[in-house]
């Protein structure tokens, strides 16, 4: 503890020789904390791992944030309470933390305590301003499976529909007429669709 307190000594007298406020001080200081920040070597480029919470009121020239679907945010707690307020404006706190380029991220496919989950992008994406927004193509990767589905098609399979095109299949859930089948379409992204009335064509 002694340690501790010698050490923000000493970074106070560094700081006082600078002009900041208050606020940037302990913004400064937060980082130092954390192990974030290095003054021996302030102008090595770094990269800040840390909550929204944790962000708030500090900015980046670059900002990354991943994993922004649904049920991580909004987290599904609030999506079964019916209660998403907090969790956008906690969205708002990462997207303004970013002074020239943000990066928001989602995952196609995940697995969660060994089940594999296909999560859509969070419905707060639609909210922000579409025209500042550039929407890269997802790379598919879909999980391989030496089980094939009793329809024929199997996860990993080409398909093309009607309307949405040519895609790749990524699940399959069920059987028979209540068979549900998410596909990752190349021009319209993913689909969930009921096998019986889809209309898809093995390619």
């Amino acid at each position: 503890r002694l340690e501790n307190i010698r050490t923000l000594q000493n970074y106070i007298e560094i700081t006082m020789q600078e002009d900041v406020t208050p606020i940037e001080f302990m913004d400064r200081a937060a980082l130092l904390q954390s192990g974030e920040e290095d003054n021996d070597d302030a102008d090595t480029p770094k990269i800040n791992l840390m909550s929204l919470h944790r962000a708030k009121g500090l900015e980046f020239d670059t900002v990354v944030l991943a994993g922004v679907e649904e049920g991580l945010l909004p987290h599904q707690r609030s999506l079964d309470e019916g209660n998403t307020d907090e969790e956008r404006r906690l969205l708002y706190v990462g997207v303004t933390r970013a002074e020239n380029a943000l990066l928001i991220t989602s995952a196609r496919q995940r697995r969660v305590f060994g089940d594999m989950h296909f999560p859509m992008p969070s419905q707060f994406i639609k909210d922000l301003p579409q025209d500042v927004l550039h929407r890269d193509k997802p790379v598919i990767k879909p999980v391989t499976s030496s089980v094939t589905h009793d329809s024929g098609l199997d996860i990993g399979s080409s398909v093309s529909h009607p309307s949405f095109g040519e895609g790749v299949v990524l699940a399959l859930e069920g059987n028979g007429d209540a068979t549900r089948i998410s596909v990752e379409f190349e021009r319209v992204g993913l689909k969930r669709l009921m096998l019986k009335y889809a209309a898809l064509r093995l390619i």
